[in-house]
């Protein structure tokens, strides 16, 4: 969960200012950037979802438990 929220910080934020100055500077419509903003936050929580899946999965094929059974 950590390396995606690091890697939003360094390139996610970056994206989001991008399209602020661009609904500002460009007079977009209030849509696009409500459209914009929601895609870059989809991502990042599927990203986290992802990395939180997969650190379960490791945990488990590791368990010494299941390894027993």
């Amino acid at each position: 969960m950590y390396n995606s929220i690091q890697h939003f910080n360094e390139f996610g934020v970056k994206e989001i200012e991008k399209e602020i100055k661009s609904f500002i500077c460009e007079r977009k419509d209030i849509a696009d950037l409500v459209i914009d903003l929601k895609e870059n936050l989809f991502e990042l929580g599927r990203n986290i979802l992802v990395e939180i899946l997969e650190d379960m999965d490791n945990y488990l094929r590791s368990s010494g438990i299941r390894k027993q059974l």
